[in-house]
């Protein structure tokens, strides 16, 4: 009985030995340390705590905030002389997405001259009046680039927007008379733009963004809001 157990003794000593040896020569241990139950411990030790296997992916979400000029599109011959065709935009933007495709909504802050008007037995009068919108855009980005931090895109979509404030609620007619303003209160800007990032720190872009935009409910003196924003601000990976 002595034999058979010295005989199983030594096929395991076979089998454990170079798994034992090639624990240590991947550690890069050598000589009698190489094959100690200590070396061999610190070997895994080492595979399991390995940086590049808890490499931190970058988050899909990115929480952007964007402020910037605008350029209207008026129409001609209006009754005021005054025709500021200026505005002023702000965006806080929510992106979702980290491949070619990315969708983006939040809120959005819109100062935008509108070609307003009203009607009497003389016809339509119309004026340039000054409307602050405020709405959430619903976004789809197409990115050339598919890095966060550092791509170019266009997008097109649609800001649902209500009117929460206007400069003032009655045209000034040429004999003097006033009639009230007819604006919607509500509508729906179509929306197409192109822009870029530019990467600043590992979680931080700098945006610039173009956007194109059209009513598209008229006033009663039958024009559309519409013009094209330019936009610079920062984006940060959440």
């Amino acid at each position: 009985m002595k034999y058979p157990s010295l005989l199983l003794s030594l096929v395991c000593l076979a089998f454990v030995k170079p798994a034992v040896s090639d624990t240590a020569a991947s550690s890069g241990a050598s000589g009698p340390e190489a094959s100690t139950p200590s070396a061999t411990l610190k070997a895994r030790s080492r595979r399991a705590f390995d940086p590049d296997q808890f490499r931190r992916m970058p988050s899909p979400f990115r929480l952007s905030f964007l402020g910037g000029a605008g350029l209207y599109i008026g129409e001609k011959n209006f009754e005021n002389d005054n025709q500021n065709l200026t505005g002023i935009s702000g965006n806080i933007l929510l992106a979702y997405g980290q491949n070619s495709i990315s969708f983006e909504t939040g809120a959005t802050f819109l100062n935008a001259p509108y070609a307003a008007g009203s009607k009497d037995e003389n016809g339509t009068h119309r004026a340039l009046v000054n409307v602050q919108y405020v709405g959430v855009p619903l976004i789809i980005k197409y990115n050339y680039i598919e890095r966060p931090l550092a791509s170019f895109f266009v997008k097109v979509g649609a800001i649902p927007v209500m009117v929460v404030r206007q400069s003032n609620r009655e045209v000034i007619l040429k004999d003097g008379r006033s009639n009230p303003v007819v604006l919607p209160k509500n509508d729906v800007l179509a929306v197409a733009g192109f822009g870029g990032t530019s990467e600043l720190t590992n979680t931080t872009a700098f945006v610039v963004d173009f956007t194109a935009f059209y009513g598209t409910t008229p006033s009663d003196a039958n024009s559309h809001v519409q013009g094209l924003t330019g936009s610079l601000g920062l984006s940060f990976e959440l």
